[in-house]
C-alpha cells in the first residue's frame, strides 16, 4: 500500500499541476489504483484555482467541487476491510471519496494515502457511476449510505445510453466542471479483453464513445483518465482490440469522432 500512496501521490502532483494551469489532463494508466492521486488532484486544483479567479472576476463554474463520471464494471469502493481479494484495485474511490479513510485505524502521518487532504476528496454528491455489474454487498451498503448515483447495466439496456446520459446532467447540472474517469472494464469483453476483471454484458464500444462525446460537448470536461488496460492477460489480437477501444474514447472525449 505504501508503494501505491507513493506513486498516486506523485500522479497527484503531475494532474494538479496541468489543471492548475487550466490545461486538461489526461492520464492513461494500467493500475486502477492511479485514479486516487488524479482524481484527488482535479478536486484540489479546481478549489485552488476558483479561489484565485474569484479574487478578480466570477468564476467559470458554479461550483467549485466537480463532478466524476466514472465507467466502471465495478464500483471500486471496498475498503481492505471489506475487500474479499484485499485487492487495491478494487479500492481506489474508497480512498478518494474518504471512505477507507474512515475505515482505517491507521492515523500516523507516514500511513498509505494520509497525504489525501479532505478537502480534496471526490464528493459523494457528485459522483455518477455508468455500466456498473459486479457489486459487492459492502459496497452496495456505501452507495445507499451516501446516495451515490449508479445507472447499472439494466438501466442503459433499458433506457439507452443516451437517455441515461440526460439524466447524468439532468442530476449534475450545467455547469459542474466534470473529470471523466473510464476503467475499460466498463466495455462489454467482447471490446475490451485485456484489463484484469472484465465482465460480461458491459456497455457497447458505441455506449462508451456516446457517453465521451456528451461529456466532451458538455463544454464543462477538464481531466479524463483511462486505466486497467493490460496487455498481459489476453492475446495480441485482443490487446489490440482493447487499445483501440481506449483510444477511441480517449479521441471522442478530446475531439470528433
Amino acid at each position: 500500500p505504501k508503494t501505491i500512496s507513493t506513486t498516486a501521490h506523485r500522479i497527484f502532483h503531475q494532474v494538479h499541476a496541468h489543471t492548475l494551469h487550466g490545461r486538461l489532463a489526461l492520464t492513461l494508466g494500467g493500475c486502477h489504483t492511479s485514479t486516487i492521486g488524479t482524481l484527488t488532484a482535479t478536486t484540489a486544483a479546481l478549489q485552488q484555482t476558483q479561489n484565485q479567479r474569484h479574487q478578480h472576476s466570477p468564476p467559470i463554474h458554479s461550483t467549485t467541487t466537480p463532478a466524476v463520471i466514472i465507467l466502471d464494471a465495478h464500483l471500486a469502493l471496498n475498503t481492505p476491510s471489506t475487500s474479499p481479494s484485499g485487492n487495491l484495485n478494487g479500492m481506489p474511490l474508497a480512498y478518494a471519496t474518504g471512505v477507507a479513510g474512515a475505515a482505517t485505524t491507521d492515523s500516523t502521518p507516514d500511513a498509505p494515502f494520509s497525504w489525501i487532504q479532505q478537502a480534496w476528496r471526490v464528493d459523494f454528491r457528485r459522483l455518477v457511476y455508468i455500466g456498473t455489474r459486479d457489486v459487492d454487498p459492502p459496497e452496495r451498503d456505501v452507495v445507499a449510505r451516501h446516495a451515490i448515483k449508479v445507472f447499472g447495466m439494466e438501466e442503459v439496456r433499458r433506457h439507452g445510453i443516451e437517455k441515461i446520459m440526460d439524466a447524468v446532467f439532468a442530476y449534475l447540472g450545467p455547469e459542474t466542471p466534470i473529470h471523466l474517469s473510464v476503467n475499460v472494464d466498463a466495455l462489454d469483453p467482447r471490446w475490451a479483453p485485456g484489463t484484469g476483471n472484465p465482465v460480461e454484458g458491459g456497455l457497447s464500444l458505441e455506449d462508451g464513445k456516446c457517453v465521451a462525446r456528451r461529456v466532451r460537448d458538455s463544454g464543462n470536461l477538464v481531466a479524463v483518465d483511462v486505466v486497467e488496460v493490460d496487455p498481459t492477460v489476453t492475446d495480441r489480437e485482443g490487446v489490440e482490440r482493447t487499445v483501440r477501444a481506449a483510444a477511441w474514447l480517449v479521441r471522442c472525449a478530446l475531439t470528433e469522432c
